[in-house]
């Protein structure tokens, strides 16, 4: 950018301009219904987060840490594959987001072996 306004130095007339374009944030959703979690992908979409959606079966566990977070969003009985992953993703610092499902929950899943590991309380 050059300013027209001529003064008696004549180096300080020149500005430069800098913007920073960033990647947009990844993050993974795990769902057993896609069509359930499209709220959860427009809301994360809003917030300049790139939304992957995937069921518990096709997501890849070991590959996690590419993602900003990762959402467990209504699935009813994750596996023990998938909970190992995640408590992995999560000592490495991941963020992850629980949302449960309603009364196809399996309840055993969630409060024992690997799942507890990962929730707090």
């Amino acid at each position: 950018m050059h300013l027209r306004s001529k003064d008696q130095l004549l180096f300080d007339n020149d500005r430069f301009v800098t913007f920073g374009i960033r990647e947009p944030r990844r993050v993974l959703v795990i769902t057993d219904e896609p069509s359930r979690s499209k709220e959860c992908a427009d809301a994360l979409w809003a917030f300049d987060y790139l939304p992957e959606i995937v069921r518990p079966d096709d997501a890849k566990v070991s590959n996690l840490l590419g993602y900003q977070a990762v959402y467990l969003f209504a699935v009813a009985d994750p596996s023990a594959k998938l909970w190992a992953g995640l408590e992995d993703y999560v000592l490495k610092g991941g963020g992850l987001g629980i949302v449960p499902p309603g009364k196809e929950l399996a309840e055993a899943s969630y409060n024992k072996g690997p799942g507890q590991r990962v929730m707090p309380g």
